[in-house]
């Protein structure tokens, strides 16, 4: 017996929802699919000249295109709604936003953090008051994939993102520009 499509449907959107809040309690992931279109952003960087930036970049496709806000309507019925963000760690501007091919290596026990606020079911961590993680990497690049559930609990508003580059301590060596995701009905 087979179920009903809008039942199949919602078994197979609750299982990416299940398999994204997977993936944020794990390390971030990465990907060398190439973006659709280019997105030029810069970012700080909190320690010397010699110091990486971070990029972060977000859109509702994997492969862009790309930008530093997006609108996304709420999921109905509870279903969620997915988009992606992307972080690239460089001394340079990538030359093409989002490709792992454009990401310097951290230093040796350093970690970026995808961070979110406000808070929301992100986890609170003491050295980040007002931010809630979301998401790690202990490469120079991330690209994690998170739903309205993880973003926003469901409810509409607007929602902060930035990476962050810690040290093993858990010091700031650099912060990303930040991107904000507008959800709403």
């Amino acid at each position: 017996m087979s179920l009903p499509l809008h039942y199949r449907k919602l078994f197979v959107t609750s299982a990416g929802a299940l398999g994204a809040i997977a993936v944020l309690a794990a390390a971030g992931c990465g990907s060398d699919k190439q973006p659709s279109a280019n997105a030029g952003t810069t970012s700080t960087a909190a320690a010397g000249a010699d110091a990486a930036s971070i990029t972060l970049l977000e859109s509702g496709h994997d492969l862009g295109p790309w930008s530093r806000r997006i609108s996304v309507r709420l999921g109905k019925e509870g279903v969620p709604v997915q988009f992606f963000v992307c972080a690239v760690h460089s001394k340079e501007p990538p030359a093409k936003p989002c490709t792992s091919q454009s990401a310097d290596k951290l230093p040796a026990g350093a970690t970026l953090r995808l961070e979110q606020q406000p808070v929301g079911p992100g986890v609170e961590r003491a050295d980040s008051p007002g931010w809630g993680l979301v998401g790690t990497s202990e490469d120079g690049f991330m690209k994690t994939v998170l739903s309205d559930f993880v973003s926003a609990a469901n409810k509409p508003g607007l929602v902060t993102y930035r990476v962050t580059e810690r040290d093993p301590s858990g010091r700031i060596l650099a912060t990303s520009n930040r991107v904000v995701i507008n959800w709403h009905l």
